[in-house]
């Protein structure tokens, strides 16, 4: 991507090509240093058509190539999200846990073995409940950095973005 700039030069060996690079920062092509240049201070030589098409190009690829990855990284955004607070296993069991408590408390004057056995299915209720707490929590920790990754990631491609499209405009006489 070499972009073409009326009197802008490169500050270390005065090229006038340059590479913009994945993290807003143009990139000499002949001495490779990297710096920042402010875009809304820029004219920029619109007479070199081929090169103007050339950038164009590759800044409308640029942003095509960010959106594929800003649509992948949702996908997975939605899939760690829903595997970080999975509810359903914890609502089932708070369920089972009421269920047996309702029982436990509707046997009073039944034979002591119904007694005993609404007394397990609470305890068992209890438990599940208890593993089912224990078992989110896991899952929190072990999906929430891919969740937070991966927003982090689609808010940096639409950063990159916002600044190729904002590129792209510039490049519109």
């Amino acid at each position: 991507m070499k972009t073409f700039y009326k009197g802008l030069r490169c500050p270390n060996c005065a090229s006038e090509k340059f590479v913009l690079t994945t993290d807003d920062v143009f990139q000499c092509e002949a001495c490779e240093k990297k710096f920042d240049i402010d875009l809304d201070g820029l004219e920029i030589d619109y007479t070199d058509k081929a090169a103007m098409d050339e950038l164009k190009s590759a800044f409308h690829g640029q942003i095509m190539d960010l959106e594929r990855k800003k649509a992948e990284n949702k996908k997975f955004l939605q899939e760690y999200s829903v595997k970080e607070t999975q509810r359903k296993l914890e609502c089932t069991a708070f369920i089972v846990l009421l269920f047996s408590i309702c029982l436990f408390f509707g046997v009073f004057g039944a034979p002591w073995y119904i007694f005993l056995l609404m007394l397990g299915l609470s305890a068992g209720g209890i438990g599940f409940f208890v593993w089912a707490k224990k078992y989110r929590k896991k899952m929190y920790e072990q999906y929430h950095p891919l969740v937070v990754y991966y927003a982090h990631t689609i808010a940096q491609c639409d950063e990159q973005i916002l600044k190729y499209t904002r590129l792209l405009s510039k490049l519109t006489p």
